[in-house]
């Protein structure tokens, strides 16, 4: 009898979740996403202030803004050393270039960022 109990308990643990293994690392995959959403809302101008699907949306916004921005910039690069310049240039010297996303313009001047 005590085996039949023994044997019963030992099923019931089993079944339990965490002993799992794809349970476990369903759990730490979970966790390192939310991690990394952490960290995406940080670096996202307001993102700490939104809730996770639009935070996203404004980081797809914010990405293409920072790559239009490098493409931007490394075009400066190459009309300064050939002579022309076709980039805007504020009176300070510094680099402008707009971009629209769900908290606003994002504006570059020289190497502070304006968020309007």
């Amino acid at each position: 009898m005590d085996s039949d109990i023994m044997n019963m308990m030992m099923q019931q643990i089993e079944k339990l979740p965490e002993f799992y293994p794809q349970s476990v690392a369903a759990r730490h995959r979970r966790e390192r996403i939310s991690e990394r959403i952490r960290i995406l809302q940080r670096l996202v101008p307001g993102g700490t202030k939104m809730d996770t699907a639009s935070m996203l949306d404004e980081a797809i916004h914010y990405v293409k803004f920072l790559k239009k921005q490098v493409q931007t910039l490394e075009q400066q690069a190459v009309d300064t050393s050939g002579g022309g310049m076709t980039a805007a240039v504020s009176g300070g010297g510094g680099v402008i270039m707009k971009g629209c996303g769900a908290m606003g313009t994002h504006q570059m001047v020289g190497n502070a960022q304006i968020l309007r």
